[in-house]
């Protein structure tokens, strides 16, 4: 029996080698997609030779359902290796908060962990998967951060536009055909449970293309896998603290004054660390009694 991480990473080099390194001292198997908008560079520098970097890599776009295609490539990856046998999908900004052996003691017990509870048919966050939203390109970009100016048709977009008017017929002609779950994008699951989510990715285009062009299928399309795979929702939610009522949203934790926040959680991991956190992370480290190698 292994472990193994599947990250997602974009930036904050120096905090995602120190997250791999921390999960290679424990044995656990890390593998990695670098957002091909970003320089690799930077990573290929920091990151352990021990850990697998995937060579083909995709543009990642915020809330956008490049997010499940990279994980997916990264998962088909992993499930090479028939001994591992659970998968943790975190970001690369991530960081472990609690002893290892906590960590470990999740990621081998037989339970999925992943927020799966279905949203009711009058919740208007249903408006998310029932909508044609175009989140993979410059004009339908969702991120809060880009300017108006930066929302444009280019060459790209434009060669799509026959898809996504096929894409809006689709949802204009009918009801989505399963139940909708949102929640955290990052989780942790089985094998057999990871293999039937890829079976739904692969064998079921009718299904993903509601989700491809839905908002945030990130926090959609594996949630409502495990939900409508299983009938029920998974036992334990998502593993990994992020903090939404504080400013930036979500939350970055970058400096000592953070480790009340982090101490008082009982997630053995959080998210966001800033790029500049690395006395934090030190901190935590020292507390727990582990540094990695």
């Amino acid at each position: 029996m292994t472990l193994c991480c599947l990250i997602l990473a974009h930036a904050k080099s120096a905090v995602t080698a120190r997250l791999v390194r921390r999960m290679l001292d424990a044995g656990i198997a890390c593998h990695i997609h670098v957002d091909a908008k970003a320089d690799l560079v930077p990573f290929q520098r920091v990151l352990p030779a021990e850990a697998h970097l995937l060579h083909e890599r995709i543009p990642v776009w915020w809330a956008g359902f490049s997010m499940i295609e990279a994980v997916c490539r990264l998962a088909e990856a992993a499930l090479a290796e028939p001994a591992h046998t659970h998968f943790l999908h975190l970001s690369g900004d991530t960081y472990p908060i609690k002893p290892m052996p906590r960590l470990i003691e999740m990621m081998t017990a037989d339970a999925d962990w992943i927020d799966s509870g279905e949203m009711p048919p009058d919740d208007p966050i249903r408006s998310r998967i029932e909508r044609c939203y175009l989140p993979d390109c410059a004009v339908g970009n969702l991120s809060q951060r880009e300017s108006y100016t930066d929302r444009h048709l280019d060459s790209g977009t434009a060669a799509r536009l026959g898809e996504f008017g096929r894409a809006f017929a689709m949802k204009q002609a009918g009801s989505f055909p399963w139940r909708y779950s949102k929640g955290a994008n990052w989780w942790l699951l089985r094998r057999e449970t990871l293999l039937r989510c890829l079976e739904v990715y692969r064998d079921r285009p009718h299904i993903v293309d509601w989700f491809r062009y839905s908002a945030h299928p990130d926090e959609s399309f594996f949630n409502s896998a495990v939900l409508n795979l299983f009938g029920e929702p998974a036992a334990q939610g998502c593993p990994i603290l992020a903090l939404w009522d504080r400013h930036p949203r979500p939350y970055e934790f970058s400096t000592l004054d953070d480790l009340p926040l982090l101490r008082g959680a009982w997630q053995p991991l959080a998210r966001k660390f800033a790029a500049d956190s690395l006395p934090l992370l030190e901190a935590i480290d020292a507390e727990l009694g582990t540094a990695p190698g």
